[in-house]
């Protein structure tokens, strides 16, 4: 499998809990796909900025990141 060069310094994640924090807290993926994890279970990848979502992450890292504002209903 070839790795999409997003011209950029990216992280893939595949925690959807991760995944729902950061959207909630108005940090947006810029790219997500379909790929198999090591088991050949089929999982979705989100792709973020780092640097967009440096932030974030170390609270998420910290257990400090709650539900943010952004949410649709």
């Amino acid at each position: 499998m070839k790795i999409k060069d997003y011209g950029q310094e990216v992280c893939r994640i595949l925690n959807i809990w991760q995944v729902t924090l950061y959207i909630s807290n108005n940090v947006k993926p810029i790219d997500e796909y379909v790929s198999k994890d090591s088991k050949g279970n089929y999982v979705i990848v989100f792709v973020f900025s780092k640097k967009d979502s440096q932030e974030v992450f170390f609270k998420f890292r910290n257990r400090e990141l709650e539900i943010g504002e952004v949410l649709t209903v």
